[in-house]
């Protein structure tokens, strides 16, 4: 996710058509293993009759974020216009911002497995 995040924020940069199928293309790139890596995830962290659920759950973050983030997006291309640059540039730079943050904190506190987790108790 921090190629991806990467990738996002430099779109915000793009000065010409190809640029952008450049950047649409390595935003492809970085997108395409998050699924399927997310899914063997969470068959380390979860017992098969728990699988079901936790899958649900993760897919549930699709419609919940576009929920939040398609009005955070629409905000951010009619109200920010700072540096000279338009609101649609300023999305891709500010949505991506976060997704590098936290892809750098996932990196450090999150384990492959629950056993290596030293955050969590021996139950």
């Amino acid at each position: 996710m921090i190629s991806w995040g990467l990738v996002v924020i430099l779109t915000g940069f793009a000065q010409t058509t190809m640029h952008l199928y450049i950047l649409r293309f390595l935003l492809g790139v970085a997108e395409a293993g998050f699924f399927p890596g997310i899914i063997l995830y969470l068959t380390y962290w979860f017992r098969a009759r728990e699988r079901g659920r936790a899958t649900a759950v993760l897919l549930l973050a699709l419609p919940i974020g576009g929920l939040f983030g398609a009005p955070a997006s629409t905000w951010i291309l009619d109200n920010i216009s700072w540096l000279g640059m338009a609101g649609w540039r300023w999305m891709f730079i500010l949505e991506g911002i976060p997704v590098i943050i936290i892809g750098i904190i996932v990196v450090f506190y999150l384990t492959n497995r629950p056993a290596n987790a030293k955050w969590l108790s021996k139950e």
